[in-house]
C-alpha cells in the first residue's frame, strides 16, 4: 500500500479501557516518557466527570502508530471508563515534533523518541548548553533565540555515541562529587572534544576535579570545589549555566598552563563574552 497517498482523517470515536491498553502495548513504540503530573490530571478530570470532546484526543500515523494522545490512553486504562474523544488518523509521522499533548513536548522527549534511552533530560539539556556557546559566543544568553527541538535533535543524532559516553563518564564523576551542574559538565566536556583535546586529557581533567584527593593548597581546583559547595555560588548571574561553563574554562585553561592559585576568581556572572578554551597544540602538558 502507498501510505502518501492515505489522507487524514478526523472522527469522534468511543475509546473503551480494553482498545486503549491494545494501542499502548502494541502501537506506541514512538512515544515520550510520561509525565505522571499530566496524567494524574486527566485521571483527576475523568473521575470527575470533567472530561469533555475537544480538538485533542489521538492520533496516528499513515502505519498506525500513535503520534499523540499517550497519556489520554492512559488514563482511560487507569479509570476503566469509556471516552468518546476526536480521533485522527493518516497524519505525517513529522507531527511528533510539533503537536500539542496537553504539556508541551520537551527536547529530552525527542531525544527519547529517538533512541536516547539513557538520561535523555541531561543530555538534551547539555546539547542546549552547548548549541548556545557555538551561536551565541558575545552577549548575555538571556534573551537569544533557544535551539528548536530539531537542532538539539539534529546534533545529538550527528554524535549520538559520543554524547551517551560522555554522559556515562560525567555522571559517574558527578556521583563522587555532586555540586557541579551535570548539563554543563557533558557540554564542557563535548567543547573540549571538539577543540582537539584528548578523550584521555579531559578525563584526567575531571578526574582530577571530582574526586579532589591530594590537591595542593596553591591548586585553583581546590578553591573552585569549595566555592561550587555555596548554593549562592552556583546560582550567580543571569544564566547560571553560562556561568558555570566560564568557570570550567577558565579552571581548564589554568591547569593547562599550571597556574598555581589559592584562591580561584572566577569570571564574572554577566561577563560580556563566553570564554575561549586554549589551543591543545600549545598548551597540552599531557
Amino acid at each position: 500500500m502507498n501510505y502518501e497517498n492515505l489522507q487524514p482523517s478526523f472522527i469522534v470515536e468511543e475509546i473503551t479501557p480494553q482498545y486503549a491498553q491494545k494501542i499502548l502495548e502494541y502501537k506506541n513504540s514512538n512515544n515520550r516518557l510520561v509525565r505522571k503530573a499530566n496524567l494524574n490530571k486527566l485521571i483527576q478530570s475523568i473521575n470527575s466527570n470533567e472530561w469533555q470532546i475537544t480538538n485533542q484526543g489521538i492520533a496516528f500515523d499513515r502505519e498506525g502508530n500513535l503520534l499523540d494522545g499517550q497519556h489520554r490512553l492512559m488514563a482511560i486504562v487507569k479509570t476503566g471508563k469509556t471516552l468518546k474523544m476526536m480521533v485522527a488518523r493518516n497524519m505525517d509521522a513529522k507531527i511528533f515534533n510539533v503537536v500539542d499533548t496537553g504539556t508541551a513536548r520537551m527536547a529530552s522527549d525527542i531525544l527519547h523518541i529517538g533512541g536516547c534511552s539513557h538520561n535523555s533530560k541531561q543530555i538534551a539539556a547539555a546539547i542546549k548548553v552547548y548549541l548556545f556557546y557555538k551561536k551565541y559566543p558575545s552577549g548575555s544568553w538571556m534573551h537569544c533565540l533557544k535551539a528548536t527541538h530539531n537542532e538539539i535533535f539534529a546534533c545529538y543524532k550527528q554524535n549520538e555515541l559520543s554524547w551517551n559516553n560522555i554522559n556515562i563518564f560525567i555522571s559517574s564523576s558527578y556521583r563522587k562529587f555532586a555540586f557541579f551542574n551535570k548539563g554543563v559538565g557533558i557540554a564542557f566536556y563535548k567543547l573540549l572534544l571538539d577543540k582537539g583535546y584528548s578523550t584521555e586529557v579531559i578525563e584526567s581533567f575531571y578526574t582530577k576535579f571530582s574526586q579532589g584527593s591530594n590537591l595542593d593548597i596553591d591548586d585553583p581546583m581546590l578553591s573552585f570545589r569549595n566555592q561550587l559547595m555555596q548554593k549562592a555560588f552556583r546560582n550567580r548571574g543571569s544564566s547560571t549555566q553560562r556561568f558555570l561553563l566560564n568557570c570550567f574554562i577558565r579552571l581548564f585553561n589554568m591547569n593547562m598552563q599550571n597556574i598555581k592559585k589559592t584562591r580561584f576568581l572566577a569570571p564574572a556572572p554577566d561577563l560580556s563574552n563566553v570564554l575561549d578554551i586554549l589551543d591543545p597544540s600549545t598548551h597540552e602538558r599531557y
